[in-house]
């Protein structure tokens, strides 16, 4: 190593030295964001919440959310418990900072020989200081882990490791389903190049994907590659060809249209050109674009995230096929830094609400929290807390049972009855903005009679100053008991 160092460049001194700063800012930015978010989300609750069983129970339990997240967290967990909630969701977020900043480092070596140490280190640069990707890397989702295992897959694909590139995208289909789509088209793509069939990633992919899809044929008795397979079921159930061709485009129209508040359009017009002169397979890795569109539910523009770096990479190489067109020297020289300087500009500039957002806990539920704390202390551990968000089971450490869709309260607290569940959360800010039907469970009015005899007020937690944050925890009276 020593004399590695010593026969080194200065040119690569300077890289190696660029980029140890580019990783401690990107380490110091995600560990400050997380230290200040001391709420789950509702998604990063159920990752969780498999993790939890996974390590309680041993066993991994059926979710539509992939496994590969509560995997990965599952491995700390086993070593500082599952007890307490805030420790759960510390790891969740440890392992994402750990996992963002290593995107950070796979992001310049991955690039080091197509792009050059110059192309590398802005890429690099990018994936460590663009704000929503550091937002993605303090919080308890899956983005991170996935970002990382796609970009190490891409590492061994560049490198003609064909089992490791396989592996790597067994392993990132068990965070998100859509690798499989990326390493598909890989896979097409070089067997048409090199007139050979590519089979060895695939090999490799299938030690992953072959027990899960028996898994999910276990748990639900249909073959699917995906848990998620009812979301597409209800993308689409009972529509023709022609409205799903409408909806593909609208959604698509819109989930492009994210991108330049993302990055900036200077980043986006430059990876446009870069698509088109680039020769490389990293177009393939935005394939999961052609599929997002698809579906029914909102076109998030976290979807975006795992995908940024490849974006980036196409915009540099971009700038790289302008700069060649200026000439050399100076005029090269200064094509250089003017395209360098109005992309990042255009991306301050796009990404400057984002920067405000680092850190924030979006979903500062304090009542729910003090809610679930004290029925840690005052229920068995066997019961079941329902409710439209997870939270109070998050902070209990009970199980949670999704709200049943119902028109009216009593309707409601019938069917939970029946359901033969324990307790009813009902929040004041949920009920006002999602839930208006429970508002009698919230109210300062007594509860009808006939409602009264079916549910038992057990707890109200208030928050002084925020009369939103009211929680009320309902325990359920068995059928027949009144």
């Amino acid at each position: 190593m020593i004399e590695r160092l010593r026969t080194m460049s200065e040119g690569e001194r300077w890289s190696w030295a660029a980029l140890g700063a580019i990783l401690v800012l990107a380490f110091a930015w995600r560990a400050a964001g997380a230290m200040a978010i001391v709420y789950p989300s509702v998604d990063g609750v159920n990752y969780m919440t498999i993790a939890r069983a996974l390590v309680r129970d041993g066993s991994l339990m059926f979710s539509t959310f992939p496994p590969g997240w509560p995997l990965i967290i599952g491995l700390p967990l086993s070593l500082v418990g599952v007890e307490d909630p805030m420790a759960v969701l510390r790891v969740a977020q440890a392992a994402n900072v750990i996992l963002g900043v290593c995107a950070v480092a796979l992001a310049y070596g991955v690039a080091r020989r197509p792009l050059g140490r110059g192309g590398a280190l802005l890429l690099a640069a990018f994936v460590a200081l663009l704000p929503d990707l550091v937002i993605t890397a303090t919080t308890d989702l899956s983005e991170p882990s996935y970002l990382a295992f796609l970009l190490a897959a891409w590492w061994a694909l560049r490198r003609g490791w064909d089992r490791a590139t396989g592996l790597l995208f067994g392993f990132a289909y068990l965070i998100r389903p859509e690798a499989l789509v990326i390493l598909g088209a890989v896979v097409l793509w070089r067997s048409v190049r090199d007139r050979t069939v590519h089979w060895k990633p695939l090999v490799g992919a299938a030690v992953f994907v072959v027990p899960f899809v028996l898994f999910v044929h276990h748990a639900t008795g249909v073959w699917a590659l995906s848990s998620k397979g009812v979301f597409l079921d209800q993308a689409v159930e009972d529509r023709g060809a022609g409205e799903l061709v409408i909806r593909w485009f609208a959604n698509a129209g819109t989930f492009l249209g994210e991108l330049p508040a993302i990055v900036g359009w200077p980043v986006v017009l430059l990876a446009a050109w870069g698509a088109v002169r680039w020769r490389g397979p990293e177009l393939l890795a935005l394939a999961p674009v052609l599929l997002v569109p698809l579906f029914s539910f909102r076109m998030d523009p976290r979807f975006w995230m795992p995908l940024l770096p490849f974006v980036a990479w196409l915009a540099v190489a971009g700038g790289r096929d302008l700069e060649r067109r200026v000439g050399r020297g100076r005029a090269r020289a200064m094509a250089t830094v003017g395209l360098m300087a109005v992309a990042v500009t255009g991306t301050v500039v796009a990404a400057r609400p984002d920067f405000y957002r680092v850190g924030l806990n979006l979903e500062a539920y304090s009542g729910m929290r003090a809610a679930g704390e004290w029925l840690a202390g005052n229920s068995d551990p066997e019961a079941v807390v329902v409710g439209y968000k997870p939270y109070v089971s998050f902070w209990s450490g009970r199980a949670f049972h999704r709200l049943p869709e119902r028109a009216d309260v009593e309707s409601t607290v019938d069917r939970i009855r029946e359901l033969g569940l324990d307790y009813l959360v009902v929040n004041r800010a949920v009920v006002r903005a999602l839930t208006p039907h429970l508002a009698p469970l919230i109210s300062s009015e007594p509860l009808e009679p006939a409602l009264a005899r079916k549910v038992t007020l057990v707890h109200v937690s208030n928050v002084d100053g925020d009369p939103r944050q009211t929680t009320a925890i309902y325990r359920m009276v068995p059928v027949g008991d009144r």
